[in-house]
């Protein structure tokens, strides 16, 4: 159910505020992810995700606004799984995100952020705690009203019980500016 809302969101809500300073935004990702516990060895996962924003843009300058993020994700192997987690996991990150253009380089950005964040599993297992998110990309603009950002970042989440994950991501963005 979550997936086709966030799904709906992705589709919709760009075009409803593409005149606006204030602008939803999504992202589409595939991601990988190392989950360790305790400082022991590493579990494998990855998946698709999304990442939906709703803040303040000025067009290739900045963007400054709230993000959520819902990962599902599957283990690799299943022989690599060395945490108290099970073969899926769900991280879910939620907080403030920054978006910056340098102006000596065309279209090139970088973005930051810092979140909330919450584990848990199908074997119930449950950690809570912060995330710190780094990437660049460039964005293409098309005919001054689209463009396509390609962004690949890095988030590391610092979660209750020692536990810690390091994420790899390639994200796409369609971004809608005028109709």
């Amino acid at each position: 159910m979550i997936i086709k809302i966030l799904l709906l969101f992705t589709l919709i809500l760009p075009y409803s505020y593409a005149n606006a300073g204030w602008k939803f935004r999504a992202r589409e990702h595939f991601d990988l992810h190392s989950l360790s516990v305790d400082g022991g060895a590493k579990s494998k996962f990855s998946g698709l995700s999304n990442t939906i924003t709703w803040g303040h843009e000025v067009k290739g300058k900045h963007y400054l606004g709230l993000y959520f993020n819902p990962v599902l994700a599957s283990m690799a192997e299943a022989k690599d799984n060395n945490t108290p987690y099970a073969d899926k996991i769900k991280l879910l990150t939620a907080g403030l995100t920054a978006k910056n253009f340098f102006p000596w380089s065309g279209n090139f950005f970088s973005r930051g952020a810092i979140g909330w964040t919450q584990l848990t599993s199908n074997s119930q297992t449950r950690a809570n705690g912060v995330s710190l998110y780094a990437a660049a990309g460039y964005e293409w603009f098309f005919k001054k009203h689209y463009s396509l950002a390609p962004e690949f970042g890095y988030r590391h989440s610092m979660l209750e019980r020692d536990t810690e994950v390091g994420t790899f991501t390639f994200s796409l963005a369609f971004h809608i500016y005028k109709l």
